[in-house]
């Protein structure tokens, strides 16, 4: 069975669709249907803003991730001699967190770039962004291990909630905005 949105570009299976609206309906081993919940869940994650929300969610878990080896090199934490391990898989996660964010990124640029103007407007950040990465390099010749993950960390953070602002804003507004520029 497969569940779809009409005029969506996704299918997710398990569920038949019968709708214009999203109609998931899942047997269970008795026959009975209970998929009510999926079709609550799936018309309110599609009116929603998920890839902010996604990248929000994204933004959070690579700052904890990178707390983890602020934590463990400052000595805050203290550490049973586990800390080489907990490091490397903090590290693991910021690599997972960084391939999940490549799709999101992408979609957002869609969502609220205007395709005209993408190549001047990624240009004009790409100095910031360029800053940014030399201060970083400047702050480990200069600073502790551990304050220099804590500002990733910091940064990660204070990323997660920008990106969180832009939850506020509706599809629809960006959508019409993006089609008169």
């Amino acid at each position: 069975h497969i569940c779809f949105h009409v005029g969506a570009n996704f299918v997710v299976t398990g569920a038949r669709g019968r709708s214009s609206n999203w109609m998931c309906f899942l047997v269970t081993h008795d026959g009975h249907h209970n998929g009510w919940h999926i079709y609550s869940l799936f018309t309110s994650v599609s009116k929603t803003n998920a890839s902010e929300m996604t990248a929000s969610f994204i933004y959070l878990v690579g700052s904890a991730s990178m707390s983890v080896p602020a934590l463990c090199l400052s000595g805050i934490v203290i550490t049973d001699g586990n800390c080489f391990e907990r490091i490397v898989a903090s590290f693991l996660v910021m690599e997972l967190c960084v391939g999940l964010f490549s799709p999101v990124q992408g979609t957002l640029r869609s969502k609220y770039v205007p395709d005209a103007q993408q190549g001047v407007i990624l240009n004009i950040f790409r100095l910031p962004l360029n800053a940014i990465v030399v201060a970083g390099t400047y702050a480990t010749d200069h600073m502790e291990r551990s304050t220099v993950f804590f500002l990733v960390s910091g940064c990660l953070l204070l990323a997660a909630l920008l990106q969180s602002s832009m939850i506020v804003s509706t599809p629809q507004t960006v959508s019409a905005n993006k089609k008169d520029n």
